[in-house]
């Protein structure tokens, strides 16, 4: 069982009986939930779909998301510094006021 957290109350924003926090996430994303301040940090989101979700002001600090798609997503305000995006696509995706310091944002390979 995964539960998603607020990073800041640690209340549980989103429990899943899935396996991998990506799962939990992509299943949460397809039924609309916001995952707005959620705790991601370090998490493995290689390959998911985050299309339309709702991550503003989610920490993904170290997160890893090489080849996802977050096509869509709102990530206003969300914390990303030393994330991997290598081959994400961020198309129509909001990054605004989203901290990118020392993430890998080397989209062609």
């Amino acid at each position: 069982m995964i539960n998603i957290t607020h990073r800041r109350t640690g209340e549980v924003i989103y429990a899943s009986t899935n396996n991998t926090m990506k799962e939990a996430v992509e299943e949460a994303v397809s039924k609309g939930v916001s995952l707005a301040y959620a705790d991601f940090m370090g998490a493995n989101f290689s390959g998911a779909n985050f299309t339309g979700a709702n991550l503003r002001g989610a920490d993904f600090t170290g997160a890893d998301f090489t080849g996802a798609n977050l096509r869509g997503a709102d990530f206003t305000g969300a914390n990303f510094a030393g994330a991997d995006f290598r081959g994400a696509n961020f198309t129509g995706a909001n990054l605004r006021r989203a901290n990118l310091t020392d993430a890998s944002l080397n989209f062609l390979d």
